[in-house]
């Protein structure tokens, strides 16, 4: 009987917690979901370039700095907004969990769009 119960209790709350969600606004001086996403993406492109200095056996601290500095110059945005962007969609886990959805589908499609020019 009581197992039954704390199956019944443990499935009302999952009920209960899938019915409402919070609707976030981010603030002003945070990046919107779809501009996270794209600068993740190249930073995350950045990492993989990085790796490759890394196996050519070059200057990693060098390209890093490069690199990353790059991204934040192609997107104008400053570090501060960026850690600034990732501590707040740090604190709201179902928005990062859509941007990094985004962000696998973009690294994904350039994935793809990259293999089938090798196979040509």
């Amino acid at each position: 009987m009581k197992i039954r119960l704390s199956i019944l209790l443990l499935a009302f709350m999952l009920l209960a917690s899938c019915g409402h969600k919070e609707v976030v606004i981010a603030p002003a001086n945070i990046l919107t979901q779809e501009q996270m996403a794209s600068v993740l993406v190249d930073f995350h492109l950045a990492e993989a370039a990085i790796i490759e200095v890394q196996r050519n056996k070059r200057d990693v601290n060098y390209y890093t700095g490069h690199y990353y500095t790059s991204v934040l110059k192609k997107h104008n945005i400053t570090r501060k907004k960026f850690s600034d962007s990732v501590h707040f969609y740090s604190r709201h886990i179902d928005e990062l969990k859509f941007i990094y959805e985004e962000v696998l589908t973009q690294l994904s499609t350039k994935q793809s769009e990259l293999l089938s020019v090798k196979s040509l």
